[in-house]
């Protein structure tokens, strides 16, 4: 099941360099952390 998606385009002609898509990248992954813990607890516990 695939319940969010992220695209990037990069440009690789003069070495690899994000044309679109890094701003979403924090919040993408600040969501998907945020599931995680969610999911699993025992994860996000550090104490």
């Amino acid at each position: 099941m695939i319940e969010a998606s992220w695209f990037v385009e990069v440009d690789f002609s003069h070495g690899p360099r994000i044309v679109s898509g890094e701003a979403e990248a924090k919040s993408f992954f600040d969501r998907l952390v945020e599931e995680v813990r969610q999911r699993n607890p025992a994860i996000g516990d550090k104490s």
